[in-house]
């Protein structure tokens, strides 16, 4: 089975958005397909390989205020590898940690006094 890491956040880590993402794959079979991630049930994002030797690769994305919009929220980050091995299986791996978004709390528009 193909590894995953991500390099730069853990289980229960506090982060400010835009938050930038930075981990490696490592294929052990096959060759890879797809690398994307996701926020909870968020759509899928595909990840593009910033390169590095197969059958081990870099990569960098970014989190941004859309994918987790409320402060002081617990979110899920999940990292896939789907990978084309022998006869065309198409196993997949999957790294996952959660996390905590912070920050300031937006101000809504129109919440000035009026004259």
């Amino acid at each position: 089975m193909s590894d995953i890491s991500i390099d730069n956040l853990e289980n229960g880590q506090e982060i400010e958005v835009p938050y930038e993402v930075t981990g490696s794959a490592t294929i052990t079979t096959g060759n890879a397909a797809i690398v994307a991630w996701q926020i909870d049930d968020k759509p899928i994002h595909n990840i593009p390989s910033l390169g590095g030797a197969s059958p081990t690769f870099t990569f960098e994305f970014t989190i941004g205020e859309q994918d987790c919009p409320q402060v002081n929220t617990w979110y899920m980050l999940s990292v896939y590898l789907w990978e084309v091995g022998t006869g065309g299986s198409g196993d997949c791996t999957i790294e996952s940690v959660t996390f905590k978004r912070i920050g300031p709390t937006p101000i809504p528009d129109g919440g000035g006094s009026h004259g």
